[in-house]
């Protein structure tokens, strides 16, 4: 029997009943649930010692006792004293609470260092799926012990969002008083939501600022790093460098974040030859100004031969000729000759411009410019002021053409032919006289702003969404969008397609249905071309669609696949409908009846909608709104659909894979789709369905908090009309029910106490152990700081935890407690019936519960046995000190004192 004993010597910042979780993770079996695992953490015992014991595979356990302990005297406990061999771990930190990201249940892993191969039952990795339902349940012994509700994946994923969001200013002033954890925690928990915007991480940046100038350095840099980390995980390497070099603008001096920014680099430009040649020339990880460096890798990596610049001094044009990879030298082209200048001279002095661009005409162009003068001088003029500061006068235009472009005989005769084409343009405003001034209409800006917006959009929806707008807002103001516009934006999106079509072949597709929409505004008739290839070239055309994120880019989707496999494009659709917005599920349904898809095939399909209704939310809705009409999709009975709709209102509150606005857009869905057209869906489905069935209705609808008032009314009200026999059923009661939890308001008040001293005194600490840490230097090999991040992670699942608990947290006074049975808040005399001794036993919330004082909490399965008892009931005590039959003689509230 193979067996190991750790000994592992607390800090002072760690807590006994940390170690306590540690010892119950090392005695799991795989396939046990997460409920094993206590959650209470007691304060400190500096210098602690304890010994931890990893137990045989045959060592017998129960639900009720997780913690054997070396008392072979105590009922329930095991000697284990055999297994103590003399062998000990270094403090290598074990990691605790890594969860998966996936639709699994979460997974629970432990690992231990260097595990020999038989015994790695004991000491390797070991994982437990949590089979536990959607709801929040207590985690207590036997005796009602309080642990408060089981760590969750979403709390370990989410510390801090019981905060709300907070804006920047609101960030700014919480650093200004000190309090690094609470910004620490928003911060994070804005960076682990996949939904946050890159623009809002990037609207951060001040609060760096705000560290800094109150000597926060290390700390900012470390919440600079640990941002562009988990984003590097978590999204697309151009994501994260566009915040890792906002970040570094910040913190200069930031060397860690300086290697990540090279690192991505590296990624995102892995086809590039020596390309290590460039970062070293730019300086990235030395002590060149960051945003010199930053400037010279862009610049230097968006070029290529024909690209064209214009200088910074004096805007005149250059092209690019060639490159030398080994060197970087670039040749340039002046127009009447070449030069060559290094990669830092071309990044300081100039910038890209686009080959229409009328400095770039005036230099290598000018049969094409003079003809453009000739034919439509209101072009050039725009083009000048475009490229300009917007303005210029009459005067200093004939400067800037005269005697270079148009000879001084001729601009007479060419500023009145200008000048009259001017006046009809939408695009340029002309006033004044001697001289006139020309300035850009709100037409005019109404492309130039949209092709500035356009550049720093991320992700494909958003783009395509301002490119409808433009589009919409140009025919409102009856303007045509500007060609060279589209095919820059074009151009745009193809280049991203085409980086992240390797690795990330989702993004790739959404981005070419971009470019095919840009071009079938120009009327391309080859537009979806890219696209096309794209899905014929993919195993899984289904998952493309699913990684469009808007019904504008399904509906482009949607014809493409029909295009790319017309064959097996029906299987496609049925497979991605589940997925599907709401508003394309009816087009997708229309192909699938069309193609005369077999009953089975559907119902396959509506089952999985109604079997994953969170993943599926939009289908569901669709199913039940307009769905459930069509007679191909009528397989499962409306009731089941309907509760599922109800069910699903008050499980994205406590999912963690709906966030944000993405869960308001749910349930505001929702309460449209039940009280649509008068309720005459809701009607419709209530009407003939069994007295049982609309008791369950009933209880469904009355557990949800958030249908909104008049809505949760107006559907009780109408069941019950048709369902009048149920009337006066009684309120789910107050200890079963799982969104509230009653509490003291003494309990309430200490245990927001202990909220205050976890963020204010124990995270600070850490906060500080993790800046000491860092100091040390390589971070790879660096224990402490490794020990202080895994506390941090601990004391960050603590807080999500009791933020929980405290918004449930409702106060309850000793007159709402009844004396004819138990509730929350009795105290109930208990009478041995074998010997007569009598046992006082309080019944209260987790915040206040207390063994030795005989006070448990309310929601322990000893708590829940007592609940709902009357005097005369007889209960069994399992306590060892009270163990035996009681007989409850008297019940009374608790008292305050």
């Amino acid at each position: 029997m193979r067996y190991q004993t750790t000994t592992y010597r607390n800090p002072s910042r760690h807590t006994r009943r940390n170690l306590h979780l540690i010892a119950a993770l090392l005695i799991c079996k795989a396939g046990d649930s997460a409920h094993a695992l206590p959650a209470e953490f007691q304060p400190t015992t500096p210098n602690h010692t304890i010994r931890i014991t990893t137990f045989p595979e045959n060592t017998s356990r129960t639900r009720n006792n997780r913690f054997p302990t070396n008392n072979p005297g105590t009922p329930g406990s095991q000697d284990l004293s055999p297994a103590i061999p003399q062998s000990t771990m270094t403090r290598k930190p074990i990691q605790i609470g890594e969860f998966s990201r996936t639709n699994q249940p979460p997974t629970t892993r432990i690992s231990t260092p260097h595990p020999s191969p038989d015994t790695a039952r004991h000491t390797g990795t070991m994982e437990t799926q949590n089979p536990d339902p959607p709801h929040v349940s207590t985690n207590h012994d036997r005796f009602g012990r309080m642990g408060g509700p089981r760590l969750r994946k979403r709390d370990m994923e989410q510390p801090g969002r019981s905060f709300g969001r907070m804006n920047v200013d609101e960030m700014v002033q919480l650093v200004g008083s000190g309090n690094y954890g609470a910004v620490e925690l928003e911060w994070l928990a804005e960076i682990e939501n996949t939904n946050t915007e890159i623009s809002t991480i990037i609207d951060y940046a001040p609060v760096l600022d705000e560290m800094m100038e109150r000597n926060k350095t290390k700390e900012a840099e470390s919440l600079a790093w640990t941002t562009v980390a988990t984003l590097s995980d978590k999204r697309s390497p151009e994501e994260a460098i566009k915040v890792a070099k906002a970040f570094l603008l910040r913190l200069k001096q930031a060397t860690e974040l300086k290697a990540q920014i090279t690192e991505l680099y590296r990624k995102i430009f892995a086809d590039r030859d020596n390309l290590e040649t460039l970062i070293e020339i730019a300086g990235i990880e030395g002590s060149r100004p960051p945003r010199r460096a930053i400037r010279t890798l862009d610049t230097c990596l968006a070029i290529q031969p024909g690209t064209y610049c214009v200088s910074r001094d004096d805007d005149q044009a250059i092209r690019i000729e060639s490159i030398d990879p080994d060197t970087w030298e670039i040749t340039i082209n002046l127009g009447d000759e070449e030069d060559e200048i290094p990669a830092l001279e071309l990044a300081d002095r100039h910038v890209i411009c686009s080959e229409h661009d009328y400095r770039v005409l005036a230099r290598f162009d000018r049969e094409r410019l003079q003809k453009m003068l000739a034919s439509d001088p209101a072009r050039i003029i725009e083009d000048i002021l475009v490229s300009g500061e917007n303005e210029i006068t009459g005067d200093e235009l004939e400067e800037l053409l005269v005697p270079d472009v148009i000879e001084a005989g001729n601009w007479t005769k060419w500023w009145t032919k200008a000048r009259s084409a001017v006046r009809k343009s939408e695009v340029i405003k002309i006033e004044g006289r001697s001289p006139y001034v020309l300035s850009i209409t709100d037409a005019g800006e109404t492309h130039a702003t949209f092709e500035k917006h356009f550049k720093h959009l991320e992700g494909a929806s958003a783009q395509l969404d301002a490119l409808e707008n433009y589009v919409k807002l140009c025919k409102n103001q009856s303007i045509e969008p500007v060609g060279t516009i589209l095919e820059h934006i074009r151009e745009t999106a193809m280049d991203r397609a085409k980086r992240a079509e390797a690795k990330y072949p989702g993004v790739a597709f959404a981005e070419y249905l971009v470019s095919a929409r840009i071009s079938q505004e120009k009327g391309d008739s080859d537009a979806e071309i890219p696209a096309i290839e794209l899905v014929q070239r993919f195993e899984q055309p289904a998952k493309l669609l699913r990684e469009c994120t808007s019904a504008a880019l399904w509906d482009i989707g949607i014809d493409v696949i029909a295009k790319a496999k017309p064959e097996s494009a029906v299987d496609i659709f049925l497979e991605a409908m589940p997925f599907a917005p709401a508003n394309v599920c009816s087009d997708l349904a229309d192909r699938i009846e069309a193609a005369d898809v077999s009953d089975e095939k559907i119902a396959s399909a509506i089952n999985f909608i109604v079997t994953e209704a969170v993943a599926c939310a939009d289908a569901l809705c669709w199913l039940w709104d307009k769905g459930l009409k069509r007679p191909k999709w009528q397989s499962t009975i409306s009731v089941t659909v309907l509760r599922r709709v109800i069910w699903l209102m008050g499980e994205i509150k406590r999912n963690d894979t709906v966030k944000g606005d993405r869960e308001k857009e749910i349930r505001a869905t929702i309460r449209t789709i039940l009280s649509a057209r008068k309720y005459e869906r809701f009607l419709e489905c209530i009407k003939n369905i069994e007295p049982g069935m609309a008791d369950a209705l009933r209880t469904d609808i009355k557990r949800l908090d958030s249908l909104g008032r008049n809505l949760h009314e107006d559907l009780l009200n109408r069941l019950q009309e048709h369902h009048p026999k149920y009337q006066g059923m009684p309120d789910i009661p107050r200890w079963e029910k799982e969104d509230t939890l009653y509490a003291t308001e003494y309990g309430i008040s200490r245990f927001r106490n202990e909220i205050n001293e976890l963020v204010n005194i124990k995270m600070k600490e850490n906060a500080k152990a993790i800046g000491d840490a860092a100091e040390k230097g390589d971070l790879s090999e660096n224990s402490e700081y490794k020990f202080a991040l895994e506390e941090r992670d601990l004391l960050r699942a603590r807080l999500a935890q009791m933020n929980s608990q405290m918004a449930k947290a409702q106060a309850i006074q000793p007159e709402d407690v009844p004396v004819d049975h138990v509730d929350i808040g009795s105290v109930a005399t208990l009478e041995n019936v074998e010997n007569g001794k009598t046992l006082d036993i309080t019944f209260l919330s987790p915040f206040e519960a207390d063994v030795e004082k005989c006070i448990y909490n309310y929601q322990s399965p000893l708590g829940q046995e007592f609940m709902g008892k009357h005097i005369g009931d007889k209960v069994e005590l399992p306590m060892p000190e009270h163990r035996g039959t009681y007989k409850i003689s008297a019940l009374r509230p608790w008292t305050t004192s």
